[in-house]
């Protein structure tokens, strides 16, 4: 049973219950790889390609959603990136998106953990987000979060050994609130 008594939050301040568009130009998704069999590092970036955060009145019942566009996949490197954005990895012409989504949110520690699934090209595994940044102002919402990805998992299997299986990603958001936004 999660821990929502508000002595136990991790975060001073919670935003107010209702529904919040992710503002994919104010949000950063970097991650880090290893490869040539474990020796190198690999970091680049995803495009979020856009969410909806509705937070609960009880905030341990809010869910997120968000999209990422495989097409935007960036290293520094023009052939890695060619690589991966091709059939052995991503496929982004066949598989346009990542999606994310989130039902779950426990509180431990210092940080609220966001339970939820990673789906890529039918293929749906779990994952979660240890956010331990949230800050809110005039109705609008940053939060950074981090979150270890199996590719393998996702059914992204190419290059066994010598691009690694474990992407670590690294996530800045922010999302503004409908009524904030004009909806």
């Amino acid at each position: 049973m999660p821990n929502t008594a508000a002595s136990a939050l991790p975060f001073t301040t919670l935003p107010a219950p209702g529904t919040y568009q992710v503002e994919p130009e104010q949000t950063s998704i970097r991650f880090k790889a290893r490869h040539m069999f474990g020796l190198g590092g690999v970091r680049g970036t995803f495009a979020c390609a856009g969410g909806e955060i509705r937070v609960g009145d009880d905030p341990a019942l809010s869910t997120v959603t968000a999209t990422i566009d495989t097409a935007s996949f960036a290293s520094g490197h023009v052939r890695r990136d060619g690589d991966v954005k091709g059939p052995h990895f991503l496929d982004t012409e066949n598989n346009p998106v990542i999606e994310f989504s989130a039902t779950k949110l426990e509180f431990a520690d210092d940080r609220a953990v966001l339970s939820g699934a990673l789906t890529f090209a039918g293929t749906t595994a779990p994952v979660e987000l240890a956010v331990d940044r949230v800050s809110v102002s005039e109705g609008e919402i940053s939060a950074h979060a981090t979150a270890k990805v199996d590719r393998y998992a996702l059914g992204v299997t190419g290059a066994k050994g010598i691009a690694g299986r474990h992407l670590t990603f690294d996530i800045d958001l922010t999302a503004s609130r409908e009524t904030e936004r004009g909806a």
